[in-house]
């Protein structure tokens, strides 16, 4: 049951516009780990810090880059290329 709390509370996050989410160090060591595989299978990253009884989590998005501002890179390097 707190696996699945953990999994709605992070996939609202991935699909919000937040960037960073924190999880505190009331968080039990299952929980923890949780949080890191449920964050790794929706692509998040996550990282953990400080040390017990004070550790906790951040998981965070990587920044989106528009499919349009990449493609002129990509167009010239295959320009040079040729």
């Amino acid at each position: 049951q707190q696996r699945e709390e953990l999994q709605r509370q992070l996939t609202l996050f991935k699909d919000s516009e937040q960037m960073e989410k924190s999880f505190d160090a009331s968080l039990s060591a299952f929980q923890r780990l949780c949080v890191h595989e449920i964050s790794d299978s929706l692509g998040l990253r996550h990282v953990s810090s400080g040390r017990k009884p004070n550790r906790f989590i951040t998981v965070s998005k990587e920044p989106q880059v528009p499919v349009a501002a990449a493609a002129p890179a990509s167009a010239a390097a295959a320009a040079r290329a040729r």
